[in-house]
């Protein structure tokens, strides 16, 4: 059986966010989803992704935010990601 393939999924956490991660989950995609924002989430809100990493404050690409992602990215071998930030999308 092939694994499911991996979207990245970048911002803070919020109904968009969990909207999207339930429609790919319904369709057998894994998310990666990477939390922007000024806290790290709750343990229950960890759950609803399948690899979850805590990505420093939204917005600001020189947080190590890029670095942190792309990692992240690259290690789960994602195959496309999804972000809100335009500054974040045009630096990835």
């Amino acid at each position: 059986m092939t694994p499911a393939p991996v979207v990245g999924l970048i911002g803070p956490l919020g109904p968009a966010q969990l909207a999207c991660v339930r429609s790919w989950r319904r369709r057998g995609i894994s998310t990666l989803f990477v939390h922007c924002g000024e806290e790290p989430l709750f343990d229950w809100a960890r759950s609803i992704a399948d690899h979850y990493v805590y990505g420093g404050k939204s917005g600001d690409p020189d947080s190590g935010l890029i670095a942190i992602t792309a990692e992240a990215l690259a290690t789960r071998k994602a195959v496309g990601i999804a972000c809100l930030s335009e500054t974040l999308a045009t630096a990835l």
